[in-house]
């Protein structure tokens, strides 16, 4: 049975060179060659010419990368790399928490130096798959400026600034594909399952490594940290290729503000029931529920009357067949939030109880 702790609305992504990353091999680089025609603009009865208005110039992609390559790092770890983003003057670098889930020791080599210096772990939250490490003696260090995130627009630009597969301090560049995606990742053998409900999907290529690293405005603010790429093949044989996703500022500054100050996540933000469960299926094999295993005592599912061996088979009137999907459809309610929750008691009976959602804890 697929295990997973749902007090959690769970969030977290790929990482630095983890499982997590399906990674095509021989996959063939198609050249894309417009059919478009370009009119000469001339005017056969006067011989005069239209000029087109012509673009606002952007800024220079060079410019930008070469403003915040120096705010990017190198992680590593035990287990694989990953990138990370300063701060703080201090030395705190956010990362992804599925970066260092593995356990340290942890070093970190700035974008411009060619030396690697220690770290430790400050804190983490896995549900938005944030983590920060405080690099020993740091002084002086130039913080990235994240934010923007709530300005973006699809079609924008942005530049993606991380450590795929070892290359260091590597530019990629991408539009905003959209916005407020929904992403749900499977656990390794570090870190567990979980759900990023609000993230910014990017045709900037994001590869293992990537994670932990910027995603970036022409402005040069750090917009999001990049924490997943798509990559490999459907069963029909097409290629995947332009899907990558990141952690938008508006959270990365919430989550990783809250770490630095406390050390922990002291307000989530997100909904919890206060179980935990596995999915059940049937002898069929079909998902049928999310069997209880534990109840927080005083906790939202405890003062709603769920008991252990319930089933959960539907909140907010969607159905939860899997663990899984009960964690994205609480990832989707806030706390404080009445619902009707859907069970089933050992016999198979079934009731409906109403439970105020609580915030899910550090």
């Amino acid at each position: 049975m697929a295990h997973s702790t749902l007090g959690m609305a769970v969030s977290r992504s790929l990482g630095p060179c983890s499982a997590r990353f399906r990674v095509a091999s021989g996959l063939a680089l198609v050249a894309a060659v417009g059919g478009a025609a370009f009119a000469s603009g001339c005017s056969s009865g006067t011989g005069s010419q239209s000029v087109a208005t012509p673009s606002p110039a952007l800024p220079s992609f060079a410019a930008v990368a070469a403003a915040v390559r120096p705010e990017i790092a190198l992680i590593q770890t035990p287990t694989g790399i990953g990138s990370g983003v300063v701060v703080d003057a201090q030395g705190d670098v956010v990362t992804n928490a599925h970066v260092v889930a593995g356990g340290g020791p942890y070093t970190v080599q700035l974008g411009t130096s060619a030396v690697a210096q220690q770290a430790t772990l400050l804190g983490e939250f896995a549900p938005d798959d944030l983590a920060v490490l405080r690099i020993t003696g740091a002084k002086n260090l130039k913080p990235a400026k994240i934010g923007g995130a709530g300005s973006l627009r699809v079609g924008d630009w942005v530049l993606a600034i991380g450590n795929p597969l070892g290359l260091t301090n590597t530019v990629t560049v991408g539009v905003v594909s959209a916005l407020g995606r929904e992403v749900s990742e499977p656990a390794t053998s570090t870190a567990p399952s979980a759900v990023l409900p609000d993230s910014i999907q990017t045709s900037a290529a994001i590869n293992p490594g990537n994670s932990g690293g910027a995603l970036v405005n022409l402005a040069g603010q750090v917009v999001g940290i990049t924490t997943l790429g798509a990559s490999g093949t459907l069963n029909s044989g097409a290629v995947i290729t332009g899907i990558g996703f990141a952690i938008p500022s508006t959270i990365v500054n919430d989550i990783t503000g809250q770490i630095i100050r406390y050390g922990r996540v002291v307000d989530s933000h997100r909904a919890a029931l206060g179980l935990s469960g596995s999915s059940l299926a049937n002898s069929a094999g079909a998902p049928v529920g999310v069997a209880v295993e534990a109840v927080t005592p005083g906790g939202p599912a405890a003062k709603a009357g769920i008991l252990v061996g319930d089933l959960v088979t539907a909140v907010a009137g969607t159905p939860t067949p899997t663990a899984e999907r009960l964690a994205e459809v609480l990832a989707d309610q806030q706390p404080g939030k009445r619902v009707q929750v859907q069970l089933k008691d050992s016999t198979g009976s079934a009731r409906t109880v109403n439970v105020v959602l609580g915030t899910l804890p550090s």
